[in-house]
């Protein structure tokens, strides 16, 4: 939950882009960081043998749903590359590792913009 918590404070500082002016796109910005965080530390954990690949839906289908956020989302090819970006950032064991190294936040950044 740390990587979640971590990428959720990346997700704010999007507010502070003035590309993102509008309060829709700020949400949906909010949204698509959620999405890619959830899916690149649960691909992480596939990976690492502690989800099955039915978990790892679930808990991702889960969490977008309890936030009331849009599950099409989880489709975007951005968002998508975007989690394979923070999963490649997670250590060996998941855990929370580069996700505040300025050049990965510009890249996640260009990737969801």
């Amino acid at each position: 939950m740390q990587i979640i918590k971590s990428l959720l404070l990346i997700s704010y500082s999007f507010y502070l882009f003035p590309l993102l002016s509008s309060q829709k796109t700020k949400q949906e910005s909010i949204e698509k960081v959620f999405a890619a965080s959830l899916i690149g530390s649960g691909l992480c954990f596939v990976n690492q043998g502690k989800y099955n690949k039915e978990f790892f839906i679930s808990n991702v289908e889960k969490g977008m749903t309890e936030k009331g956020y849009n599950l099409e989302i989880l489709s975007n090819d951005n968002v998508q590359k975007a989690a394979r970006l923070i999963e490649s950032q997670l250590g060996d064991d998941c855990k929370e590792s580069n996700l505040k190294d300025k050049e990965f936040l510009i890249d996640l950044y260009e990737i969801l913009d």
